[in-house]
């Protein structure tokens, strides 16, 4: 399998409306808004504003899938490393 580089810009903001406030933004991804919720440790991929326009396997994050890249940023963002919005693999 061949790696490529994903890159989530700096300040950037989310698109869609997500409507927890206690959730954090995390930064974008193929057009989709990444979020993870300190209340039950889940990371959210959101792709449009409407009530079920948006994708969680709880805590669960698959390599390659959007879920594990909202796990390295919320790493990184935590551990005070590179800017918490960007990411290469």
């Amino acid at each position: 399998m061949k790696k490529v580089a994903k890159l989530v810009r700096r300040a950037v903001r989310p698109v869609h409306t997500h409507d927890c406030a206690q959730c954090r933004f995390l930064g974008r991804l193929n057009g989709e808004d990444l979020y993870h919720c300190p209340n039950d440790g889940s990371f959210i991929r959101r792709f449009g504003s409407e009530g079920g326009e948006y994708g969680s396997l709880g805590s669960m994050t698959p390599p390659g899938s959007p879920y594990a890249l909202a796990a390295v940023l919320l790493q990184r963002r935590l551990g005070g490393q590179v800017p918490a919005n960007e990411y290469r693999a």
